[in-house]
């Protein structure tokens, strides 16, 4: 089985604004934020990274932040502020990893 091609970070960042025409904006962004979040590793991400990197305004990444931690699909630690992959992300690769495992 062949498995789906890994894009950059770069890539991702560079859908949001295509994805306006296929009337899945939010999603794609949800996403962008995703590997973003998942791409800073251990250290976690913050809020002012996350929104240099995917030129989206602060308050735009902020609720999309905050829908993404309501998910699981984030956590945030309360003291550092960072952003880190959530639980149900485990979850999803875990069920993901028969497929591709």
């Amino acid at each position: 089985m062949e498995h789906p091609k890994r894009t950059s970070a770069r890539t991702a960042v560079q859908t949001i604004g295509d994805a306006a025409a296929g009337g899945a904006q939010s999603i794609d962004r949800a996403a962008t934020l995703l590997l973003l979040v998942g791409r800073a590793g251990p250290s976690g991400a913050r809020l002012s990274e996350l929104v240099e990197q995917c030129d989206l305004s602060k308050p735009t990444v902020r609720r999309m932040l905050l829908a993404l931690v309501r998910a699981g699909l984030l956590d945030q630690d309360p003291e550092t502020r960072r952003y880190y992959i959530g639980p149900e992300i485990y979850v999803l690769g875990t069920l993901a990893s028969t497929r591709f495992g």
